[in-house]
């Protein structure tokens, strides 16, 4: 969710990798946060989950630097 709002609202520091790997890095931090305890030390896994997606789309910006391409509609003539 979170790279689909940057894309909407931030796209200047979207990268074309961002939505790869944000939704990765969201997965895993579910799993971490189901097998790991330790790492519970916000209130909600939303919270956690928001913190390392925007940590991610971040680094990706940094990393990546092929911008993403936003669609044309094609004119009917």
């Amino acid at each position: 969710m979170q790279h689909s709002l940057c894309t909407l609202f931030f796209s200047s520091i979207c990268r074309k990798n961002t939505a790869f790997w944000t939704t990765l890095v969201g997965i895993l931090g579910l799993f971490a946060w189901q097998l790991i305890p330790a790492i519970r030390f916000l209130p909600h896994v939303i919270y956690f989950e928001w913190l390392i997606c925007v940590i991610t789309l971040l680094i990706v910006r940094i990393i990546d630097t092929t911008p993403i391409i936003p669609p044309v509609c094609k004119q009917d003539d």
